[in-house]
């Protein structure tokens, strides 16, 4: 991994600019001209400086007017924690589908987070998760083992490693192992490049290897709920889950489609984690998309672990 790629630097923000134009130095994602026009109209999130600015807009029904460069819809910016969320509204031939881009400027901020009993039958839902792992934004990672009849949530599927040490062994069966090492950088390989891991899961396909769009994804080819992770260049990670099976209106997408989005965000590793009714985003106190669980469980399933932004 990351062979095919000079060796990405965070480059550091010049302390030389006005707090202001380090806010937008280090959120090149935005348009600087919408961003503007927000805080000029509410000035309130301002007040206590730019690298005090926490505004959540993720459940209003208004818009902020704030987008990207790449033209979606802003709905929180957290300063203070490096991270900023993305509406994902798209359409295509089969239908339309909505979603959460997390984008996380800090990548030590980012790991691996364990369902309190992993191993044991139950897991936890993601507030619990997210909490219990002292979280402020959360995805569902792994995909995990039934017991029996009932889906508790709570041993993984597959490789699992946490905080430098092995809990469990690979499956295989053409997954890949996927995690960050102690430089932060996020890895997609075997139990060999698992070696250089500090966190790291098991699941697959991999949706872009060293700035190269992955083409074989048939085997994510239908509408679904789905969840991915990835990474830009400038170690920038980036969290996506979209809804699906007609939650919130929304069809779901194929796995060519979130590879798409975390493309256009510049993803230069991406990978896809657990779908369907395990796609999860918590955010500040609360799950912030329409998980589809079986109760209707508006904080989703049970799950055995997570990414976590602390």
């Amino acid at each position: 991994v990351w062979e095919e790629i000079e060796q990405p630097v965070t480059q550091p923000v010049d302390e030389n600019l006005s707090e202001e134009d380090k806010f937008y130095a280090l959120f090149t994602e935005l348009d600087r001209a919408s961003t503007e026009a927000f805080f000029e109209a509410n000035p309130r999130y301002i007040e206590n400086g730019y690298e005090n600015i926490n505004m959540d807009w993720c459940e209003k029904k208004d818009d902020t007017g704030i987008v990207t460069k790449q033209g979606d819809k802003v709905v929180a910016i957290n300063a203070q924690k490096d991270l900023m969320i993305v509406k994902i509204q798209r359409k295509s031939a089969l239908g339309e589908y909505t979603g959460y881009l997390a984008v996380v400027k800090d990548p030590s901020r980012v790991g691996l987070g364990l369902c309190k009993d992993m191993g044991k039958r139950a897991g936890q839902r993601m507030p619990e998760l997210a909490e219990y792992n002292e979280a402020i934004l959360g995805i569902n990672a792994s995909g995990f083992i039934d017991n029996g009849d009932a889906a508790e949530g709570g041993t993984p599927y597959g490789y699992v490693k946490k905080d430098g040490e092995k809990l469990q062994g690979a499956f295989g069966h053409g997954y890949k192992i996927i995690g960050f090492d102690a430089e932060h950088r996020f890895l997609i390989g075997d139990t060999t490049t698992a070696e250089q891991m500090v966190d790291a899961v098991e699941f697959g396909p991999a949706f872009i290897v060293n700035g190269k769009k992955m083409d074989e994804l048939d085997k994510v080819g239908s509408l679904q709920p789905r969840t991915a992770i990835g990474q830009k260049e400038d170690l920038t990670v980036l969290m996506l889950v979209v809804d699906g099976r007609y939650q919130g209106g929304s069809t779901g997408c194929r796995g060519v489609d979130c590879r798409d989005i975390l493309w256009d965000y510049g993803a230069v590793q991406a990978c896809n984690l657990d779908g369907g009714s395990s796609s999860v985003m918590y955010y500040q106190g609360r799950v912030i998309n329409s998980p589809t669980t079986s109760t209707g469980n508006k904080d989703g399933r049970r799950l055995p672990n997570g990414f976590m932004v602390k």
